[in-house]
């Protein structure tokens, strides 16, 4: 029996680790590179160990990151060429050459993707299936500000624009419901970017609307087309769900879906679009998307709004690579003055009075 290591300390890392006993009875290995004492209080018997001696330890067969996006890939790579079969968490990188390398290199590669086990989801869209051809879906998803999740409150990584952060687990939903990819048509933009409406053209006709800082929760997928009518709300899972005018059950047999994905990672069957071969399609969508969101977010902050979108294209970059930007970047990119007295204000509001961007995220 090889064991499992888990790098990353933030809270997701943490939800994996409170799960991963459901499924699993060997040995784990820990590791946080930016915050090693996240772990001070792991379970008794994991051991734990440098990021290096994670990789080079020929007993860890199977390794699950759950770090900040921008260290993903780097991560993912280092793991692949140590031999590692890898579950990395969403989004798996963060631009088409990140994605490109990981594909060269080859190896077991798969990202989170927990929608694609969930029972709630494979029931929905075994019934929509039956029932006729979407021809049109519609997806609803906000997160609150603030929100207690899987008993640690939830705080979304601020150097991520919503559309790389949401986009991946709203592909999921989506995709198994058609044949062939989905291309972007539209994107548009509220409060700084941290709304975004999506326009999708595939199979079906697809409109994804996405909150951040919403004032609730919510997950509503909504599919309809010739003879088909059917919305399923999961805000809290299992959920609700009506086709063509009558209850559908999506509750019987319910479980885990992190549950049932670590089991697939780990002894399968494995979904193929949780491959990154195939989850790439997501990584494109998003980079279809960001030039029209980026350009958004500067006409509003041009005109004396979204500080949000300044504060998270200043911990994220303005490509939305994952490398922070400087004050002068930002600048340039806003065609702003460096120096100007406007632009001093709303960069020292936007990364907290000093100057300087701090990302509260932990996923290190």
């Amino acid at each position: 029996m090889t064991g499992v290591g888990i790098i990353g300390g933030g809270r997701w890392a943490r939800v994996i680790a409170s799960v991963l006993p459901q499924v699993w009875a060997g040995p784990v290995t820990v590791c946080s590179p930016g915050h090693p004492a996240a772990w001070d209080d792991r379970p008794t018997g994991w051991r734990l160990a440098s990021l290096s001696d994670v990789f080079a330890d020929p007993a860890i067969g199977h390794v699950i990151i759950a770090r900040r996006a921008r260290d993903h890939a780097p991560t993912v790579l280092a793991a692949l060429a140590a031999g590692k079969a890898v579950l990395v968490e969403k989004p798996f990188c963060l631009t088409r050459a990140e994605a490109d390398a990981i594909l060269a290199a080859g190896g077991d590669c798969q990202t989170g993707l927990v929608f694609l086990y969930a029972p709630n989801q494979a029931r929905f869209r075994a019934a929509v299936l039956s029932a006729g051809r979407p021809e049109r879906i519609e997806v609803d998803w906000a997160d609150p500000a603030a929100e207690w999740r899987y008993g640690a409150a939830k705080r979304h990584d601020e150097a991520l624009n919503v559309v790389q952060n949401m986009l991946p687990h709203v592909w999921s939903l989506v995709r198994p419901l058609l044949d062939g990819p989905l291309n972007l048509a539209a994107a548009s933009t509220a409060n700084g970017g941290q709304s975004v409406t999506l326009r999708l053209h595939g199979a079906a006709d697809v409109v994804v609307r996405l909150h951040s800082n919403a004032a609730g929760r919510v997950r509503r997928l909504s599919v309809s087309g010739q003879g088909l009518d059917a919305v399923l709300d999961f805000a809290r899972e299992p959920g609700d769900a009506v086709l063509n005018g009558a209850v559908l059950d999506v509750a019987t047999g319910h479980s885990s879906p992190l549950a049932a994905e670590l089991s697939a990672f780990l002894y399968g069957p494995r979904h193929p679009l949780g491959q990154v071969a195939k989850a790439v399609e997501a990584l494109d969508l998003t980079l279809q998307a960001m030039p029209r969101i980026r350009a958004q977010q500067a006409a509003a902050l041009r005109q004396g709004e979204g500080l949000a979108a300044l504060r998270e294209v200043a911990l994220g970059g303005v490509a939305g690579d994952g490398i922070p930007s400087d004050r002068a970047a930002v600048a340039r990119w806003l065609g702003m003055d460096e120096k100007a007295a406007d632009f001093d204000a709303a960069w020292r509001a936007a990364t907290g009075g000093d100057g300087r961007a701090h990302n509260p995220a932990t996923g290190n």
